[in-house]
């Protein structure tokens, strides 16, 4: 329903409302039909137990009384032998609502086990910033599903230097967003290794620590609740005011900020709510810029952009911002900016070539 509210837009484009009506009543039967099942389980639980509960205080009576008929016991001792049965099969007949709420548990439990399970990402290592980082991916091979799935790198190799603008080329689908995710090792290479070496020679193997020294401006809007100014600081927690702005004049989004009322406290709902699509990837490239690292990686970051916007953005990055810059691009326009480009084709190699 959230999913329905929140893309309406391409619901009313589309013409999605029926088909949203049947599949909402569609998950609402099916709960119901879970819902019926565990109120049936409960009710058959609770009507056994409440027969057993019967027959054993017939039982007990009955037993009580044959005793009494012989003169084994007296009315006193029968008296207080049915009060503690009756106290017993009283603990008992609450057993009968623990199987669905112990099957209901486990079923939550499943769920809870698979978050906990996910490993917590190390992030030990130095801690120092280099100024310049050189980087080599050398023999590099990744497969999703090492059994089934095509293979979508295959031995790669090349190296960037400092300062560099390389261009990501390729056909949707070839692995180009892939190779992103290995040189920030958020995917680790089924074999060979992404290496940094920074300006003084020292060298580090690609790993969680490593993203002390990389910007990402991701596809789609990846904006948080909040203002500007908070996804601003997502970047640099301590960014003066003057850095808030300047960012925001070589992402191109000063402009608009400056017209807002609010300005840098202008309140942003979920994923960016109050802003043009161009807007905020202006403001996830702001982000980025002010983070101040070696490496800035563009995902497709101005495919929302008009070429004027795009245009002014790289010329900023490339005459000012003075590190290593990764672009992943479906757009020619933007390779006048690179020199040089690593085409990631289909038969899963990827080649780098100069401009």
């Amino acid at each position: 329903m959230q999913e329905a509210v929140s893309n309406m837009v391409v619901t009313k484009t589309f013409q999605r409302e029926a088909y949203n009506h049947a599949y909402m009543h569609d998950i609402r039967s099916r709960r119901m039909d879970i819902v019926m099942k565990s109120a049936r389980l409960s009710s058959l639980m609770s009507s056994v137990m409440r027969i057993v509960y019967r027959i054993g205080y017939l039982g007990a009576f009955c037993w009580c009384a044959y005793r009494i008929s012989i003169g084994a016991i007296t009315y006193g001792t029968m008296t207080v032998f049915i009060s503690m049965v009756s106290s017993v099969q009283g603990s008992i007949s609450s057993l009968g609502s623990v199987l669905p709420s112990f099957y209901s548990m486990m079923v939550a439990s499943r769920r809870v086990i698979r978050i906990v399970n996910i490993q917590d990402e190390d992030y030990e290592g130095p801690d120092t910033q280099p100024e310049k980082v050189e980087v080599e991916v050398r023999d590099v091979s990744f497969c999703y599903n090492r059994k089934k799935g095509r293979i979508v790198l295959d031995h790669v190799n090349f190296k960037v230097e400092p300062g560099q603008i390389i261009g990501i080329v390729g056909p949707s689908g070839a692995g180009k967003t892939t190779l992103v995710r290995l040189l920030m090792a958020l995917l680790p290479p089924d074999r060979g290794s992404v290496i940094y070496t920074d300006e003084k020679g020292n060298t580090e193997t690609a790993k969680p620590a490593s993203r002390r020294f990389i910007s990402y401006v991701p596809q789609g809007n990846t904006l948080l609740s909040g203002s500007i100014e908070d996804n601003l600081r997502a970047g640099k927690e301590d960014a003066s005011e003057e850095e808030l702005w300047e960012s925001l004049r070589m992402a191109d989004a000063d402009r608009f900020v400056r017209k807002t009322a609010d300005g840098l406290k202008t309140v942003l709902n979920e994923q960016g709510g109050g802003l043009s699509e161009g807007q905020a990837q202006r403001i996830a490239i702001a982000r980025a810029l002010i983070r101040n690292k070696p490496i800035l990686i563009l995902d497709e970051a101005t495919s929302a952009l008009d070429e004027d916007a795009e245009s002014r953005i790289l010329k900023a990055i490339s005459g000012s911002y003075g590190k290593t810059v990764f672009i992943i691009t479906h757009r020619k326009s933007m390779l006048q900016y690179c020199s040089r480009v690593i085409e990631v084709t289909e038969d899963a190699s990827a080649a780098i070539r100069d401009l």
